[in-house]
C-alpha cells in the first residue's frame, strides 16, 4: 500500500468561527488546536471529545497512493516533492485557513499511519454491526 503526504482535511472550523463565537459543542481532532502551522483558524473555546472520551479521534485526511509495485525510486521522488509542496508557506497558509494541516510524511509512515486508520474503523464498523446493502 504505497503512499504518502496525508493532509487533514478541510472542515467546518471556518464557518463555525465566522459567527464570532465558537457555538460548537466539541471537535473531533485529537486536540483543540486544529492547525499546528500556526496559520488558519482554531477554536479553542470548544473542546476536544478526546478530552471526555480519552482516545477518541475522527479527523479525516487526504493521502496521495500509487497502485502496488509501483518502484520505490518513483514513489520516494514523487513522495519528497508532495511533501515539499506541502511544507510550503503558501500551502499552510491557503490550507490554513480552510481549517485543514499540511501533514506530510514519509511513505513507510504513511502506510503505518494509513494501516492504523483502516483498522481503527473496521474495529469500529464490527462492534456497531453495519453492514453494507
Amino acid at each position: 500500500m504505497p503512499g504518502f503526504a496525508p493532509s487533514q482535511n478541510v472542515s467546518s472550523t471556518p464557518a463555525i468561527a465566522a459567527f464570532g463565537a465558537p457555538c460548537g459543542l466539541a471537535q473531533s481532532r485529537i486536540n483543540r488546536s486544529c492547525t499546528a502551522s500556526g496559520f488558519g483558524v482554531t477554536l479553542p473555546g470548544v473542546p476536544a471529545i478526546a478530552e471526555t472520551l480519552p482516545g477518541y479521534e475522527a479527523s479525516i485526511f487526504n493521502g496521495i497512493v500509487a497502485p502496488a509495485g509501483t518502484p520505490r525510486p518513483v514513489l520516494e521522488k514523487l513522495n519528497a516533492e508532495v511533501n515539499k509542496i506541502l511544507a510550503s508557506p503558501e500551502v499552510r497558509e491557503t490550507w490554513g485557513k480552510q481549517g485543514a494541516q499540511p501533514m506530510g510524511m514519509s511513505i513507510d509512515a504513511f502506510d503505518k499511519f494509513l494501516r492504523a486508520d483502516i483498522a481503527k474503523w473496521a474495529k469500529v464498523v464490527k462492534v456497531a454491526g453495519a453492514k453494507a446493502d
